[in-house]
């Protein structure tokens, strides 16, 4: 038995020299390579860690950039069919080939609009129409010549005959073999948007499509690499869109399949390639399309730096021994450091939301007025009312925020629009339980402003008839329906006319909005939502002339992960 007493004791009558040497040199040494052992460990993880935060970066500004440069595109496509042009060469389709000659040309040159605006995104842009049993006239603009050009009503695509897609909206289809309109120089792999209007029944049916180019998606994320080996792809209806040339690290059907069913917006999984390689899959959700943008990346490739910062480490460990600790405490807090750099880059997202000049120059006007007849503190109140709904607006770039952020947001509008009117007021009645519930955020604040600019504008007109105190007496609210929420935004202004209520009960059910060209508010809630949640999920309309309108948003009730409040 080894007695410390004695040990003290031999220590003593040791030189300094036989210390260090037998005692302190030996558990210095030991401790050093613990500490190396450790800190491996830590520099793989935390390294690891820094490398998914830089992949995570990547695809969300790639992912950011796609999505502003496809809307671009399903804008024109959504302006060419709602534009005047395109409903005079519906309406008068049925005349004599002399009479509608002035329409052919309008409606082909603002298909050639189209095409030289997006000429470095798109392949071919097509239109197609039918009147009754007459053969389909066909408008093109294509970068290379047909193969052939026999197009039908009856051709599969995205799995069903066009003529049996009428009741859906807009659809993104990943890439695929061309049918519609082939040539002879090219392999004919497209990424199409593409609408159906009419159905089996119809008096008239016409089609748009819009295919674009394998060189728009090559220069948006075609030549980046994700952490050495790694490659960005596109995946969607099954299908992996990607410019890997090796063909290292690929995946399977499986794995894409499981990212596409996954209900979150984005996310990362562990995974094999097909060759049997440690991969890490990285993606986030497209606003348009539903499509999944995923980086690839080896495992390898996330900690390839390792090996060359344990050796930097050890020898200069030996060459500085006693600035060994002090050195590693150093790296690892610069790691650390960082790491806190990469996360705050993380949180940093390009933001879509744009300012609209008329209210910003009323809220400012009134403003004004206030600070003129000396009334400092509602001035002081209106200012924080307008930053507090535009910091809310913007929601550091988040697309789902919580119920109880929207609802603030909606009354800051409110606030804001009753420094201009006295006639306004609201009431807010929701049970605190839902205010943790996720909610596509702008989803209540332009339905109070097509109730207040259409109701203030009927009752303008009936002023003279109807009291003007009532015109706007917004009460919102929040009801739960088995898994699903509904808000419910109700005012008694002026009310909606029967005719233009079976129109918006169409529109809502058949996504038809040609006969309510101007909903703009409704119809971009309503479609977002639907984007979001698919069906039934969406607005709905009850209203009663002269009495007043109820306008429900029914949305699924997911709680929101535990989030810092908007600053």
């Amino acid at each position: 038995m080894i007695r410390p007493g004695r040990i003290k004791r031999r220590l003593l009558k040791s030189s300094f020299r036989s210390v260090l040497l037998v005692f302190f040199i030996p558990v210095f040494v030991i401790c050093l390579l613990v500490n190396l052992f450790f800190s491996n460990i830590l520099f793989r993880i935390q390294i690891r860690e820094n490398a998914l935060i830089s992949v995570s970066e990547l695809v969300s500004q790639t992912r950011d950039h796609l999505d502003y440069r496809l809307y671009s595109v399903f804008e024109q496509m959504v302006l060419f069919e709602q534009s005047s042009d395109m409903a005079s060469f519906i309406i008068n389709y049925d005349m004599d080939a002399t009479a509608r000659g002035e329409y052919f040309v309008r409606v082909f040159n603002e298909l050639s609009r189209i095409y030289n605006f997006s000429y470095s995104a798109l392949e071919t842009v097509l239109l197609a129409i039918q009147h009754g049993n007459n053969p389909v006239d066909v408008f093109y603009q294509s970068d290379y010549p047909p193969a052939r050009l026999d197009f039908s009503f009856f051709t599969e695509k995205n799995g069903l005959p066009l003529i049996d897609q009428s009741g859906r909206s807009y659809q993104w289809y990943n890439l695929h073999k061309n049918i519609i309109i082939p040539n002879n120089f090219t392999d004919n792999q497209v990424a199409s948007l593409y609408r159906v209007f009419g159905h089996r029944e119809s008096r008239s049916r016409y089609f748009i499509m819009f295919n674009f180019k394998n060189s728009f998606f090559r220069e948006i994320f075609g030549e980046i690499q994700a952490a050495g080996n790694g490659y960005l792809a596109l995946l969607g209806d099954g299908v992996i869109m990607h410019f890997n040339e090796d063909k290292h690290f690929m995946i399977d059907s499986s794995v894409i399949e499981k990212i596409e069913n996954s209900q979150k917006d984005s996310g990362y999984i562990p995974s094999f390639s097909v060759d049997g390689k440690r991969v890490l899959i990285v993606w986030e959700t497209l606003q348009l399309g539903r499509w999944k943008l995923a980086a690839i990346v080896p495992e390898s490739g996330l900690v390839r730096h390792v090996t060359n910062i344990t050796v930097i480490t050890i020898i200069s460990s030996f060459l500085a021994i006693g600035f060994a600790l002090m050195l590693s405490l150093l790296v690892i807090r610069l790691v650390k450091l960082l790491e806190e750099e990469q996360k705050k880059k993380q949180d940093i997202r390009i933001l879509h939301e744009q300012i609209k000049p008329h209210f910003l120059y009323n809220a400012l006007n009134s403003i004004e007025q206030l600070g003129a007849m000396g009334e400092n503190e509602k001035m002081i109140g209106s200012i924080k009312a307008l930053t507090g709904f535009y910091r809310l607006g913007l929601s550091k770039g988040r697309q789902l925020i919580q119920l109880k952020d929207e609802i603030t947001h909606a009354e800051y509008y409110l606030n804001i629009q009753m420094m201009q009117s006295e006639k306004l007021s609201y009431k807010i009645n929701i049970d605190p339980e839902f205010m943790c519930y996720n909610i596509p955020k702008l989803t209540i604040q332009p339905i109070l402003e097509n109730a207040i600019i259409h109701g203030i504008k009927h009752g303008e007109r009936l002023n003279m008839q109807v009291s003007v105190e009532t015109v706007s007496a917004e009460t919102v609210l929040a009801e739960k329906n088995g898994k699903d929420l509904k808000i419910k935004i109700t005012d008694n202004g002026i009310g909606i006319p029967d005719d233009k209520l079976e129109a918006f009960s169409q529109a809502f059910k058949n996504d038809d909005w040609s006969l309510l060209p101007k909903a703009y508010g409704l119809r971009n809630v309503h479609e977002r939502i639907r984007l979001y949640y698919g069906f039934p999920y969406g607005v709905s309309i009850t209203s009663i002339f002269e009495e007043g309108t109820t306008v429900g948003i029914l949305f699924p009730a997911e709680k929101s992960e535990t989030q810092a409040e908007i600053p």
